[in-house]
């Protein structure tokens, strides 16, 4: 297994990580997380750490790709699992934001949409328009 491959491994690994990190039950075992203000908010260390996890694994998306093509170390396995690692991030990090609340109601509607679309994993909206089409007429 070559190096972008095994990065893309390691994002998928990151995946479930950040959901822990993010949904752990801390105040059942006594665990305060500290928080600071910044302005007029209050920031959370655990927002800082997940946002750490987070910009580790965007970096080392960029960092397969281009190591990928650079060394033309591109695989059917990297062509498959790079795309559908950086859906599970995405998803992830939006996930913990509809969770926190952080985004308005009308944001979390457009989100569940888009989530609902993206799960047809880049068809082609002509493609997608003519198979309605399709089935209306």
């Amino acid at each position: 297994m070559n190096l972008p491959n095994k990065l893309t491994l390691f994002r998928i690994v990151l995946v479930p990580v950040i959901l822990l990190v993010w949904l752990f039950p801390y105040g059942t075992f006594g665990i305060s997380i500290p928080s600071f203000p910044v302005g007029p908010v209050s920031l959370s260390v655990l927002n800082i750490v997940v946002l750490v996890l987070f910009l580790i694994a965007s970096f080392t998306d960029m960092l397969d790709g281009k190591i990928a093509r650079k060394y033309n170390q591109v695989t059917n396995f990297g062509k498959f699992m790079d795309p559908l690692a950086d859906k599970m991030l995405v998803l992830t990090a939006i996930n913990c934001l509809l969770i926190q609340s952080l985004l308005y109601w009308h944001l979390k509607v457009q989100f569940r949409l888009f989530l609902l679309s993206s799960c047809y994993l880049e068809i082609p909206l002509s493609t997608a328009a003519e198979c309605w089409h399709h089935k209306m007429v």
